[in-house]
């Protein structure tokens, strides 16, 4: 039996349990979200998350 890696079981529970989102944006655009999120102390993903969640009244925190 191999030795336990931390990084691969990480990796693997992360692909098993979230999706991920890529997003393109104008130059600049992206240190614009940051600072927002910045200064809400939040991440940016959680800070999207709820501005969708305001603007379209979906929630987004449950698992189906």
């Amino acid at each position: 039996m191999g030795e336990f890696n931390q990084s691969q079981y990480t990796s693997q529970y992360s692909k098993d349990h979230y999706d991920t989102l890529r997003i393109t944006l104008y130059k600049g655009k992206a240190k614009v979200l940051k600072q927002l999120a910045l200064d809400r102390g939040i991440s940016v993903s959680q800070l999207i998350i709820k501005a969708v969640e305001q603007i379209y009244d979906v929630d987004l925190s449950k698992k189906d």
